[in-house]
């Protein structure tokens, strides 16, 4: 049986902010909220007859929705960056079965385990497809010789960065990624 979802995400291409339609499950019909002026409407969900408690799930399910798409949108735009910067794998002389050209970009440092580092340059080992998949299936061995090709200071920095704290502006991410991608010449 489906789980019934109250609301849908809309998006358009371009949009990093999408709008948010709450679709009530009484057959009144669906209203809209623009998430740029979500509080403000919380007061016309009471009104509809929304408790607090939900009103305050619906804001949470909308901003880690919202936040998702956000951050899938600038994830979208690492690779094609990643690949014209640097065109040849980094594992190439160490993996005899490696393919040479760069196709994805790897976070050394997972994007779960720290913000600061998920769109961090240096953080962002150029791999192709078969190396990116031999380094998953043995993470410790191939992240050691990561570290031995990109030096020690490297993994310092990263080490050191990686405990920042930070709320990421996915907005500003995404205009410097297409501002980066016009200069590359990719747009």
């Amino acid at each position: 049986m489906k789980r019934f979802h109250p609301f849908r995400l809309r998006y358009t291409k371009t949009d990093t902010s999408p709008k948010v339609y709450l679709r009530k499950t009484t057959p009144k019909g669906c209203f809209r909220i623009d998430y740029q002026s979500l509080y403000p409407a919380t007061g016309d969900l009471y009104q509809r007859g929304y408790t607090i408690k939900t009103i305050h799930c619906i804001i949470y399910y909308v901003k880690k929705k919202v936040k998702q798409y956000s951050q899938a949108q600038c994830d979208k735009l690492l690779s094609p960056i990643i690949r014209e910067l640097h065109p040849v794998c980094l594992l190439n002389g160490t993996n005899p079965n490696c393919t040479y050209n760069t196709e994805v970009a790897h976070h050394h440092v997972h994007k779960s385990k720290s913000l600061a580092l998920r769109y961090f340059w240096d953080n962002l080992i150029p791999l192709c497809n078969h190396c990116h998949l031999m380094l998953h299936m043995n993470e410790s061995f191939w992240a050691s010789k990561i570290v031995q090709i990109r030096g020690l200071e490297w993994f310092c920095q990263l080490e050191k960065k990686k405990n920042e704290i930070c709320k990421p502006n996915y907005n500003e991410i995404y205009q410097t990624l297409i501002e980066k991608q016009k200069k590359l010449n990719l747009w």
